[in-house]
C-alpha cells in the first residue's frame, strides 16, 4: 500500500489522476484539479472543525460531497467508451463499468429517477450477454443529461472525445444529509490523526 501511495495516491484520489488526461482536466504538475480542491478543502474543514464552526463547515462539506462524484462520473462514462468500442461489450472493461456506474446511481436518482432507470437497466450486469451499443448510448444520454441536475461542476469532469460531457451549467441540488454527516465524521477523523501526528 505504501508503494502505491508513494506512486500518486490511492483510491479516490488515484482515480482522478488516472481520468484527468483523458478529460482534459490536469493541473500543470499532471495531477486532477479536483484532487488539488479536495486537499484544499480538507485542510478549511479540519481549521472549521477544530474551531467548531458548523455552518461553514457544513457548506466544505457539501462541496467535498460533489467534488467526490467526478471521478466516479469520469470512469463510468470513460468505461462506457471503451465498453462500446470493444469487441463483446469488452469484458473487463464492462466490469468496471457496472462497478463504476452503480456507485453514482443513488445521486443520479436524487437527480432524475427516470434517467436512473435507464442506466439501471442497460447497464446490468450478465454474465452471458454483454450490453449492445444502442443500450451503451442510451445509458452515456442519460447520463450526460444528468450531470448538471447533481449538482456537479462540469468544467471539473472535462472532455470527452473533444465534446462537453454536460450541455449546461451545473445547477444547485439539496443533497443527501445523510452524505454530509458521513463526510463531517471523515473530517472529524482526519482532524485527530493529523493532531495526532502533529
Amino acid at each position: 500500500l505504501a508503494k502505491e501511495a508513494k506512486k500518486g495516491g490511492m483510491m479516490m484520489y488515484s482515480i482522478a489522476n488516472e481520468q484527468c488526461n483523458q478529460f482534459g482536466v490536469c493541473t500543470n504538475s499532471g495531477g486532477a484539479k479536483v484532487n488539488e480542491r479536495l486537499i484544499t478543502l480538507l485542510y478549511a474543514g479540519r481549521s472549521e472543525l477544530t474551531a467548531v464552526n458548523c455552518p461553514p463547515l457544513h457548506k466544505t462539506a457539501k462541496e467535498i460531497e460533489m467534488l467526490l462524484q467526478v471521478p466516479l462520473i469520469q470512469s463510468t462514462l470513460s468505461h462506457m467508451l471503451n465498453t462500446g468500442s470493444k469487441p463483446s461489450g469488452g469484458g473487463g472493461s464492462f466490469g468496471a463499468l457496472y462497478a463504476f456506474s452503480r456507485s453514482i446511481l443513488p445521486y443520479i436518482e436524487e437527480a432524475d429517477r427516470e434517467a436512473a432507470q435507464v442506466i439501471a437497466r442497460n447497464i446490468d450486469f450478465q454474465l452471458q450477454n454483454q450490453p449492445s451499443n444502442d443500450s451503451l448510448d442510451a445509458a452515456t444520454k442519460a447520463l450526460k443529461g444528468t450531470i448538471p441536475k447533481m449538482g456537479v461542476d462540469c468544467d471539473l469532469v472535462g472532455r470527452l472525445d473533444g465534446r462537453n460531457v454536460c450541455a449546461s451549467p451545473a445547477s444547485s441540488r439539496s443533497g443527501s444529509v445523510f452524505w454530509s454527516l458521513l463526510l463531517c465524521a471523515g473530517l472529524s477523523l482526519l482532524g485527530m490523526v493529523v493532531a495526532i501526528v502533529l
